[in-house]
């Protein structure tokens, strides 16, 4: 790992997370590419979480733990101390999906014709299929970019941070900025995080998902344009019946 400016940032919100969070750490440990830094923000655990990082004697991690809001302000610390070029967050119980998927990025990263404001690929959760990240109208619609699967070059976050009033899906707001913005996107094909069933996105009532992107869009889209994608994700509640189910914000 370059100390001063990694290639890649991950950053990883904890909380009680002992039994999940040997499995990231490996998947960290067994990368061919090792330009990265691994940035975890403890909530104040209690279970072992923060002995687990303390005898984790590796240059690419450095963590801190005291209480917080959860895990958007979490996230927001961590950007305070973030040094890659680009930076990937990573859930406690989630994983990178193979050995060589931080080469890979690397790779598509380095042949870009222009170095890109972020880069998409996959992530799954479980049995589920592959979620492709995409960015662009249906972002609008639907937050068609999974969190896990996107890296987002460091400087965006120079003016941006989450908010902590929409708790459950407060990435989609910079979704819809950089499309807004029509920020360079790096379309990779690569699958990079299998994910844990338990996120907080996938545990979250439907509409109350949708009621936190009309929150975020309606601010840089304008009220009208962003009610009537909410509309349109009631709808599609109704027609599935499923109001009451628990499902991912990425759908």
């Amino acid at each position: 790992m370059n100390a001063v400016s990694p290639l890649f940032s991950i950053v990883t919100a904890t909380y009680n997370s002992m039994k999940d969070l040997p499995a990231l750490q490996s998947s960290l440990e067994s990368q061919t590419f090792t330009d990265f830094e691994w940035i975890v923000q403890d909530g104040a655990s209690s279970d072992g979480t923060v002995e687990f990082l303390s005898s984790v004697s590796r240059p690419y991690l450095s963590y801190s733990s005291k209480s917080d809001r959860g895990i958007y302000d979490a996230f927001n610390r961590s950007l305070e101390r973030v040094h890659g070029r680009f930076v990937l967050f990573l859930g406690s119980d989630d994983y990178l999906a193979t050995p060589t998927v931080l080469a890979e990025l690397a790779a598509a990263i380095s042949a870009a014709s222009e170095e890109p404001a972020v880069v998409l690929g996959g992530a799954r959760t479980g049995d589920s299929e592959i979620f492709e990240s995409r960015l662009g109208l249906i972002t609008l619609a639907i937050n068609s970019v999974h969190h896990q699967g996107a890296l987002y070059r460091r400087d965006i976050f120079d003016d941006f941070r989450y908010d902590l009033t929409v708790p459950v899906i407060a990435d989609y707001e910079l979704n819809v900025l950089l499309y807004k913005r029509r920020a360079t996107v790096l379309q990779t094909g690569i699958l990079v995080a299998e994910c844990g069933a338990e996120g907080i996105s996938q545990t979250s009532n439907e509409m109350a998902l949708y009621k936190g992107m009309h929150e975020l869009r309606r601010r840089h889209v304008g009220w009208p344009t962003s009610f009537a994608f909410y509309l349109v994700g009631i709808a599609n509640v109704a027609r599935r019946g499923r109001s009451g189910s628990k499902v991912s914000a990425h759908a």
